[in-house]
């Protein structure tokens, strides 16, 4: 294979991995939890890709959730001592 074609191909790999990662984000961001084995039907030649795209996307989403519940916590803590403070 010609340095040529093997760049061009690696190219259209990158903007699939690209395309894919957008859709995962989208997915996750709306709650879903997309599996490997969907991904591994649409894309067999891009497992070892998607594999860490998926860990990535669900523990940003672990941490996202993670953080807010801890704000919703102290925002009732705060609002729980503000109420005693003025009972």
């Amino acid at each position: 294979m010609s340095d040529r074609r093997k760049a061009l191909l690696d190219r259209e790999t990158e903007t699939l991995l690209d395309e894919i990662n957008a859709e995962i984000d989208e997915r996750v961001r709306k709650g879903e939890r997309p599996t490997i084995e969907e991904y591994e039907r649409r894309y067999p030649h891009l497992k070892a890709h998607i594999e860490p795209l998926l860990e990535v996307a669900f523990r940003l989403q672990d941490a996202f959730e993670s953080i807010a519940l801890r704000k919703a916590s102290t925002k009732g803590a705060r609002a729980s001592r503000e109420t005693d403070a003025t009972s």
